[in-house]
């Protein structure tokens, strides 16, 4: 779809882009992060949740962009959304199945963008990054996004700037190894998020 869109200018249902499309696409987005607070720099970063939905037009768009993502074992992954306490929004992460159907759709998604899209988005591990922070900090931040090393990138926690998002707790304090794998103390109540994930509980 999104190759067809580029080449063609016709979206899925027949409309055409205009040939500057992406490029207004790509103003109103920077202008509205400025808006926020967020692209007062030539770099930042936006970890939105739903980004993943939209990996064609940000490729399109920001032809520049730095495009990660995240993968950790899916099991471990669905738990810690049902873990969290969301005060609003994210309802469907207060039901095991339908955060299963919800991972499934997610990883079909990003398969679909790996394959029309090869090399755009970078995957970084979460237990490989968990299990060699130095290392793979390095390769993240020099070799997949192209910046500067810092050594300040390996004590994250001792950044005392405000954070407002879910892992406000986690990221003031080392990285630790205690997530991994810990769907497992709970097997036993994961019955129907098991069955919901199919094959994608066993990856």
């Amino acid at each position: 779809m999104i190759r067809a869109i580029a080449s063609t200018g016709m979206g899925p249902f027949g409309w055409r882009a205009a040939p500057d499309y992406f490029e207004r696409l790509a103003k109103a987005y920077l202008a509205s992060m400025r808006q926020l607070g967020s692209a007062t720099r030539r770099k930042f970063v936006d970890k939105s949740l739903s980004n993943f939905e939209s990996i064609g037009f940000i490729a399109l768009a920001l032809p520049n962009a730095t495009i990660l993502h995240c993968v950790r074992d899916p099991l471990d992954c669905c738990l810690s959304a049902y873990r969290m306490r969301f005060t609003i929004g994210n309802e469907l992460a207060f039901d095991l199945a339908e955060i299963g159907h919800s991972y499934v759709r997610y990883r079909r998604l990003m398969e679909h963008w790996a394959a029309v899209l090869p090399g755009r988005v970078v995957d970084v591990v979460y237990e490989d990054l968990v299990g060699a922070q130095e290392r793979q900090t390095r390769w993240l931040v020099t070799e997949a996004c192209s910046l500067p090393w810092n050594d300040r990138c390996l004590h994250f926690h001792e950044n005392d700037r405000p954070v407002l998002t879910a892992s406000a707790d986690q990221v003031r304090q080392p990285i630790f190894t205690t997530s991994i794998g810990r769907w497992r103390n709970y097997e036993k109540h994961l019955g129907p998020l098991i069955e919901a994930l199919g094959s994608y509980a066993t990856r």
